[in-house]
C-alpha cells in the first residue's frame, strides 16, 4: 500500500481561497509513491487570469525545501509583488463572490450545450471546465465542417495521448441561448465524421 500524505489546515485553506472559477473541486488526500514525495499544484491562469503567472505548490518537506532552493537561485523567482496581489485577490470577499458568480455562469453554459448535446444522441460528461469533449471517428472532418458552418473547435489531439479521437468545444463564451444552434453543428459534423471514418475504414 502507497502512504497517504494529508495537506495541512493552512496548505487546505490557502488552496480552498484559490477555488478556481471553472468550478473544479478536489481532495485534500494526496497519494505519494514509495519515496513519500510529492507536490500539488494550483494555477492561478484560470480563476484570477494568466497575467498572474503564479501557482500555489503544496508538498512534503523535502520535494519543498528542493523547489525552494531552484526558484531562490533560477530564473524562476516569483515577484512578491504579484504574490501579494494574488494574496489580497484571496482575501477579498468581492473576489470570491465574482468567482461564484463565474463559476455559476461556465456550469450554466456547459450544462446548456451537454443537454442540447442529448437531444442528438450525442452522449458527454463534462460536471467540470470551461470545455465540452466530443467523441469524433475523425477529428479533421469535424472541425472542417464546423468551420464552415461558422464555428471554431480545436482538435482533441494536442490535448490527449491515447484516447479516442475527439472535438473540443469551448462553452465559456458560449450564450446559453446559443447552446442548441452549436449542438446541431456539432451533430452535423459527427455525422460526417462518422461517414469519413467508414470510408477510411473500408479503403474508399
Amino acid at each position: 500500500l502507497l502512504p497517504e500524505y494529508y495537506l495541512t489546515r493552512a496548505e487546505s485553506e490557502i488552496l480552498e481561497r484559490y477555488r478556481t472559477a471553472v468550478g473544479a473541486p478536489w481532495g485534500f488526500v494526496v497519494v505519494a509513491g514509495p519515496t513519500g514525495r510529492y507536490a500539488f499544484v494550483r494555477s492561478l491562469a484560470k480563476g484570477y487570469g494568466a497575467d498572474l503567472r503564479l501557482a500555489v505548490v503544496a508538498g512534503d518537506a523535502t520535494t519543498i525545501g528542493r523547489l525552494e532552493s531552484s526558484i531562490v537561485t533560477g530564473a524562476g523567482w516569483v515577484s512578491h509583488l504579484v504574490q501579494q496581489i494574488a494574496l489580497a485577490l484571496w482575501l477579498d470577499p468581492r473576489v470570491a463572490a465574482q468567482l461564484a458568480e463565474a463559476s455559476a455562469t461556465y456550469r450554466d453554459r456547459r450544462s446548456a450545450l451537454c443537454t442540447e448535446l442529448a437531444s442528438h444522441g450525442i452522449d458527454v460528461t463534462s460536471p467540470t471546465g470551461l470545455n465540452v469533449w466530443v467523441p469524433v471517428d475523425d477529428e479533421a472532418t469535424a472541425v472542417g465542417v464546423l468551420l464552415a458552418q461558422g464555428w471554431l473547435v480545436a482538435p482533441g489531439g494536442r490535448f490527449r495521448i491515447a484516447s479516442p479521437p475527439a472535438i473540443r468545444v469551448t462553452t465559456a463564451a458560449l450564450p446559453t441561448e446559443r447552446a442548441a444552434a452549436c449542438a446541431d453543428a456539432v451533430a452535423v459534423a459527427c455525422a460526417a465524421s462518422r461517414s469519413k471514418g467508414r470510408r477510411s475504414g473500408s479503403g474508399g
